[in-house]
């Protein structure tokens, strides 16, 4: 599914490839912008490796909500972007929708050996790190014509640490611009089915809570006890959770899975912020029971539902809302975030050429593509959004301030090590069973610390 959903961002990219065989010389000089230097490539022919437009996207794609389609406008919109690049730069813009070889070694191997010509690579994230410990990734930061501290057009530092190591960055999360025709997905969102709520009239709203700068652990907890009806007539669940409550609230606390201590990476639910949020949601999925999933949201029997935005767009509810998830108490008011996304999310790479000056090339073409497009303008995707995909533009500032500060979910990482699985059960048990949370955590602590001295230190 997400594979087929960065097709939209894929294409950006791939516009912006610059072909491993030979092209022009480069002129210094700005357009209109500004920002992109002017570049005749003669008709070259610029090539890119990774997935592109499903095949039937020209005849039209389901389109009205978000799903693994794209939209049809959206998908008109970057078509467009990307034959304006091509005239731009006088260029030809070669896609190859498969990786040759299927594995990252492989690849590497054909690449290496001159039989995979490509200048321009959409792949995921564990591809990508493959491909960097291969020596064959560019380091973005030495790209001239990006200027890595736009974060609107290349994505904020939270969003690159999936694509990042040592302090290089080698690979454009997907989910980063705020420009590219396509929209965002991750684990985390927060929704209240207000219908539900006002049932139970409370004298504050959720968004006035907010807004008093109590939307905290504790707040949400008190909360709950007055959206929350057990009885056997007509149930209501305070919260169900399609997605993981305990990730949730850890991030949402300023902790990870994986964190940085004192300059090292370690397993980070150990560490006391992690905890804190643990032992937390475990009083909350006590009391209140993390009954049911998204489903059951639907049919109203739950006040609030933890899910994913591909879920709340598609919903057939009118009264919802998008919320923050309430904040920690180890984290400054504001400044933490419950979204997450992993490893299984992809990125874009520029590939090593035998002339830097190439390298270069690509930087340029693919920064012009980046740049907003001219159906819509800076702003302009944003109101599009606005429009067809959320209630309110409240909403929409929710879904826009996860998306920037969203965190990278290191767990589908630690499958690599055999850890994943059995931490994700540890951690439904920890949330339900007798007994302190770190008893359960402090099992993987030496495995996973292992782990990240091999990989990450």
């Amino acid at each position: 599914m997400k594979v087929r959903y960065f097709f939209l961002c894929v294409v950006l990219f791939v516009c912006g490839v610059v072909s491993l065989s030979c092209c022009s010389s480069s002129q210094e000089g700005f357009t209109e912008t500004g920002r992109a230097p002017v570049e005749d490539f003669s008709g070259e022919k610029f090539y890119f490796v990774g997935s592109f437009f499903p095949s039937d996207a020209k005849d039209g794609v389901s389109a009205n909500r978000l799903d693994s389609d794209i939209s049809l406008i959206e998908t008109e919109v970057l078509l467009e972007h990307c034959q304006m690049t091509e005239q731009r730069y006088h260029c030809e813009i070669v896609c190859q929708s498969e990786l040759p070889g299927q594995t990252p070694a492989a690849f590497a191997s054909a690449y290496a050996s001159g039989s995979v010509c490509a200048d321009f690579l959409c792949a995921d994230f564990n591809v990508l790190s493959d491909l960097y410990d291969a020596d064959l990734l560019v380091d973005l930061s030495t790209i001239e014509a990006i200027d890595l501290s736009d974060e609107e057009k290349w994505g904020t530092e939270s969003q690159r640490v999936g694509t990042s190591r040592d302090g290089v960055l080698y690979a454009f999360p997907q989910k980063g611009s705020r420009y590219m025709p396509v929209m965002q997905t991750y684990s985390g969102v927060l929704v209240c089915n207000r219908e539900v709520y006002d049932r139970f009239s409370v004298d504050t709203t959720p968004r006035q809570l907010i807004e008093q700068g109590k939307w905290t652990f504790d707040q949400f907890l008190d909360l709950l006890k007055s959206v929350y009806d057990p009885s056997e007539v007509d149930p209501v669940s305070g919260i169900v959770s399609h997605d993981g409550i305990a990730s949730a609230a850890v991030c949402a606390n300023g902790g990870n899975v994986i964190m940085k201590v004192k300059g090292q990476y370690v397993f980070g639910y150990t560490q006391e912020r992690s905890l804190h949020a643990l032992e937390w949601a475990k009083r909350l999925s006590r009391i209140y029971g993390l009954v049911g999933k998204y489903e059951e949201f639907e049919k109203g029997t739950a006040t609030f539902c933890l899910t994913r935005p591909e879920l709340i767009i598609r919903s057939s509810l009118e009264n919802l809302e998008w919320l923050p998830f309430p904040y920690g108490p180890d984290v400054e008011y504001g400044d933490a975030c419950s979204a997450t996304f992993g490893f299984e999310e992809q990125g874009t790479a520029i590939l090593k050429q035998v002339d830097p000056t190439r390298q270069q090339q690509v930087g340029i073409v693919v920064n012009a593509l980046f740049e907003p497009t001219s159906v819509w303008g800076k702003n302009g995707y944003a109101e599009y959004l606005k429009r067809n995909y959320f209630r309110s533009e409240l909403d929409y500032e929710v879904y826009r301030q996860q998306c920037e500060q969203m965190c990278y979910d290191w767990s589908n990482e630690l499958a690599a090590c055999g850890v994943q699985t059995r931490l994700q059960q540890a951690c439904t048990v920890a949330l339900h069973a007798s007994g302190s949370v770190y008893s359960y955590m402090s099992v993987f602590e030496n495995e996973v610390n292992m782990w990240a001295d091999e990989q990450l230190n």
